[in-house]
């Protein structure tokens, strides 16, 4: 967890280097926590620590703030000082403004007896990554007069596996709701539909890791389905098949490995929906693939003809914005009303949220996690498994229609 002595030596640390390089004023605007994701959209100084801390600083400057920093800096040293000699300088002035922060924050950290190996720092240009990850991420905003200024302490580095997608084709309605509602949320597209040429299409758009096929769907001729749907492809669909002891007679009579799909596994349809899924895990273990390693939640575009929205209250009306994305972490919307910005800042905590994704409702609280002028990204609070459950089904059909 993250405690207010180590968030106030890593302040103390930042902001009386930044006195050193600059006469810029700056005033706290909010302090907040963020869940396993914290964006980056500027500049930002990454400095590593490991120990008594075990966790990163990041330093995050827009880009007038560091115009002032360069030029600060380059008064001081009695520099020239031109547009061009900013630009060649900023990298080495940011890169020694981190040095500085890693000395103090160091040195303050050995006063109350905290050992911690600190690393150089490095620089994370925008547009090099979207996100950081970790278990608990602080963040403190500043405002001066040349913009935000933002420090974030991000502990346990967060390693996401890559994400996997299924696809199903014959299976029963509750048994692709139970693989729905335990798979999504652990990472995993799930594709669905009774269309054999929307299925190819998936195939051919991204690389499926395992499709699931009830036999008795295709058994009159399953090797022309198999072929039909992988013909197209530049990899080998991975296949699992649904079958009955009947089945299994009929499965060994066909070719059941090509150049483009292998039948690799078989999982037991005529159980309960529970052993489907435990089948499966053994077959994911087997294949290399752990089903509960940590992955990114599976993020969805929202077309602008859906009827997706969100809406909170403001000052006395209720401020509404479009989705734009949908995740189980979260949500990207738009603003209806640009005059609306002043109701969204970062780290603010809106209650009762409604979620309205088309015939779905949901209420819950939500926490500000990113703004950029009319368009802003929400985190959940302590969702519940319902509402986990509502979401997971609307991304499924929203990934088994997009096409």
């Amino acid at each position: 967890m993250i405690n207010g002595k180590i968030i106030n030596i890593f302040t103390l640390g930042v902001l009386n280097t930044i006195k050193t390089f600059s006469s810029v004023e700056l005033k706290k605007s909010s302090v907040y926590l963020l869940k396993e994701s914290i964006p980056i959209q500027n500049l930002t100084i990454r400095i590593k620590l490991k120990g008594a801390v075990n966790g990163d600083i990041l330093i995050s400057f827009n880009e007038n703030m560091q115009k002032r920093l360069v030029k600060d800096f380059s008064n001081q040293m009695e520099m020239e000082n031109s547009e061009e000699s900013d630009n060649s300088m900023r990298t080495s002035i940011i890169s020694e403004m981190g040095n500085t922060v890693a000395a103090r924050i160091s040195s303050y950290l050995s006063q109350v007896e905290m050992t911690s190996d600190i690393q150089p720092p490095n620089l994370i240009e925008p547009g090099q990554t979207k996100e950081l990850n970790y278990e608990n991420i602080a963040v403190i905003d500043f405002i001066g007069s040349d913009g935000l200024f933002q420090i974030g302490l991000g502990l346990k580095e967060l390693e996401y596996q890559r994400n996997l997608t299924f696809m199903l084709f014959g299976l029963n309605s509750d048994t692709v709701e139970y693989i729905t509602t335990n798979y999504i949320p652990r990472g995993f597209e799930v594709i669905s539909s009774e269309d054999p040429k929307i299925l190819a299409y998936h195939a051919k758009k991204k690389k499926i890791d395992f499709v699931l096929i009830d036999f008795y769907i295709i058994e009159h001729a399953p090797e022309n389905f198999l072929k039909s749907l992988s013909s197209s492809l530049d990899y080998t669909l991975k296949v699992v098949m649904g079958v009955t002891k009947l089945d299994l007679t009929k499965l060994k009579t066909i070719k059941l490995s090509t150049d483009t799909y292998s039948v690799i596994g078989i999982y037991p349809k005529t159980k309960s929906n529970e052993d489907i899924l435990k089948t499966m895990n053994e077959i994911l273990t087997k294949t290399g693939f752990k089903p509960d390693d940590r992955r990114k939640h599976i993020r969805v575009n929202i077309n602008e003809q859906n009827r997706f929205f969100i809406a909170f209250k403001g000052k006395e009306d209720l401020v509404k914005a479009r989705i734009i994305d949908l995740s189980l972490g979260g949500i990207k919307c738009i603003l209806d009303k640009e005059d609306d910005e002043i109701y969204v800042t970062m780290g603010k905590i809106l209650n009762s949220v409604d979620i309205f994704l088309k015939y779905q409702r949901i209420i819950t609280d939500c926490t500000i996690v990113s703004k950029e002028k009319n368009m802003f990204s929400l985190a959940y609070n302590n969702l519940v498994e319902n509402d986990k459950e509502t979401i997971s089904k609307v991304i499924f059909r929203i990934l088994s229609t997009s096409t």
